[in-house]
């Protein structure tokens, strides 16, 4: 599928790019939304609303990147906003994977709950059951339906992409599945890719380019610590292009797992990391047009959870106005590790050289 959906990133859109600057908002709020089509109401649930992509990005960063790491009850407290990722959360936490008694009763479980849980595969034939939408980073802005709101149009969260349309078409949205994504986002016009990570080789720095996503894990017995980090863009606007915003950050993310019955399930561990990120995006507006770099670091020598995720934001916002371009973004270069007190370091380096 994954290939399928980079094959319809690879659009160019019309722009003629001019700078914003990015306002702190707090008017985004819980809300029904009635949609008529035929006198017929066809989606009126509470949903997290957005007034503009602004106050969303701004809104999303400072809960993604706040020291109180649990943005479901921030999401609760700051707008009384029950989010269905925290139900989904809730019930992972629960699950005593130690007490099933075989691999296949815990797929079977899976199965039968598959509201709340996946199921993945890697390429060493090992299995690892998260909760539902763990790696999208809009996942705790979603309601039942994993849908929210900017301005006039709706989106829905998947589990690497997030999907927009205009409100008039939400029903189109929402009958697109996991199952039926390809077939649906290939074939429909109204819907668009709102957020993801291009791996489009075609358009790149060739003097520095260490890829745009990357997965390292060190795994010590039945423990292991998993770390991604990728360049991701946030698009809104769609097919018609006239109006059209690209935000672009990197995103980081920590986990630490345990095995039971040869499968791997999240589990809460004290985290040590130490991320130095250069990445790299195409800016269509500065004099000379080209490839300006973002420095971000963190790092941390204990840190108690079952995740560490954090977004850095680069500096410019993009207003398309007319013209064509298309999406650029990658790594310069990194050196990133981190681990557990039952692992080693998992560490990734490219280009250590343009690290500050």
């Amino acid at each position: 599928m994954k290939d399928q959906i980079y094959k319809i990133l690879r659009y160019k859109f019309f722009a003629l790019f001019t700078i914003i600057t990015l306002t702190t908002f707090y008017n985004c709020s819980k809300d029904s939304f009635k949609i008529h089509s035929n006198e017929q109401i066809v989606y009126n649930k509470s949903v997290l609303k957005f007034n503009n992509l602004d106050e969303f990005t701004t809104v999303f960063f400072n809960i993604r990147n706040a020291q109180q790491k649990d943005s479901s009850l921030m999401l609760k407290d700051l707008y009384n906003f029950n989010s269905k990722y925290d139900e989904i959360v809730t019930f992972y936490k629960n699950i005593d994977f130690e007490a099933f008694q075989s691999a296949s009763e815990i797929i079977q479980f899976v199965n039968e709950n598959s509201q709340y849980l996946k199921m993945t595969t890697d390429e060493n034939g090992e299995i690892t059951v998260d909760p539902l939408l763990i790696d999208n980073p809009f996942k705790v802005f979603t309601n039942e339906d994993h849908i929210f709101i900017i301005g006039d149009s709706a989106f829905k969260a998947f589990e690497n992409f997030t999907l927009g349309s205009n409100m008039a078409n939400i029903v189109n949205l929402l009958s697109i599945s996991e199952e039926n994504f390809d077939e649906k986002v290939n074939n429909d016009t109204t819907v668009f890719v709102f957020s993801g990570s291009s791996d489009d080789m075609n358009f790149k720095d060739n003097t520095y380019n260490c890829g745009t996503y990357k997965v390292e894990r060190n795994t010590v017995g039945r423990n292991r610590i998993y770390m991604r980090f990728s360049v991701q863009y946030i698009f809104k606007g769609g097919n018609n292009t006239t109006n059209s915003t690209l935000k672009q950050y990197t995103d980081v993310m920590i986990r630490p797992y345990h095995k039971v019955l040869g499968i791997w399930y999240w589990a809460a561990r004290t985290m040590s990391y130490d991320l130095k990120i250069q990445a790299a995006f195409y800016h269509w507006n500065l004099n000379p047009i080209g490839w300006r770099r973002y420095y971000n670091t963190t790092f941390s020598n204990g840190l108690y959870g079952y995740s560490f995720e954090h977004s850095f934001p680069s500096i410019l916002t993009y207003n398309a106005i007319g013209g064509t371009v298309t999406i650029g973004e990658h790594f310069d270069g990194y050196s990133c590790k981190a681990r557990t007190p039952d692992t080693d370091w998992a560490s990734l380096i490219c280009n250590p050289h343009l690290i500050p």
